[in-house]
């Protein structure tokens, strides 16, 4: 039980951090590609939160790479 709520609380900071990094505060100053990549992001990070089979980099990984994608478009 304190394993799984360790790594949603790991996750949940880790996102927050990532989103707040894209410099958006409301759902309303999304762009319909950074609401598909909150959407994407919520699946990836549900994953390794339910099973603990998983190990935690394999939803941290794809999230960071979908984040810095994302950072890296939108400079372009």
């Amino acid at each position: 039980m304190t394993i799984a709520f360790t790594r949603t609380l790991i996750l949940y900071f880790f996102i927050m951090l990532g989103l707040r990094l894209m410099g958006k505060r409301q759902v309303g100053e999304l762009e319909p590609s950074e609401l598909v990549l909150s959407l994407l992001i919520a699946d990836l990070a549900s994953v390794p939160m339910q099973d603990l089979g998983i190990p935690l980099h394999a939803g941290v990984f794809p999230i960071l790479v979908l984040l810095s994608l994302t950072m890296i478009l939108s400079v372009l």
